[in-house]
């Protein structure tokens, strides 16, 4: 089984490496990305929603903290996600159970080792690609 985690720049060019990017034709690459992106990101908020509203009622208290940075590698190329967090929950489950089992590889990047890419999880900064 894979690693959820991919945490050297290596590792994340073999994963790379067997997607077999060659074989894949048309424009609808980006598109794809882009519409996965929003798909992911939506559902990674709703789920932080729904876990402040249980907390409410419960009258815990938690508010949103911000979000930090994801790569996540698909055939589809890399899709670079804006994952939100309370004070006490991060959503990232959702990538592992968006996660299929083999040919398809999916990994998630931290931000670390391609810190020229994302800002630090304590700046206000938005993601970027560059």
């Amino acid at each position: 089984m894979l690693p959820a985690t991919i945490v050297s720049i290596k590792q994340a060019f073999q994963e790379i490496k067997h997607f077999c990017v060659d074989a894949w034709e048309g424009d609808y690459r980006p598109a794809a990305r882009q519409a996965l992106k929003e798909i992911l990101e939506t559902r990674m908020h709703n789920v932080v929603d729904e876990h402040l509203e249980r907390l409410r009622a419960q009258e815990i208290p938690d508010r949103r903290n911000g979000s930090y940075c994801r790569h996540l590698l698909t055939e589809l190329g890399d899709v670079l996600l804006s994952i939100p967090r309370t004070r006490t929950f991060s959503p990232i489950a959702i990538l592992r159970r968006f996660a299929p089992a083999e040919p398809f590889r999916w990994s998630a990047i931290s931000c670390w080792p391609l810190s020229w890419v994302c800002p630090p999880a304590r700046s206000a900064a938005p993601c970027f690609q560059s």
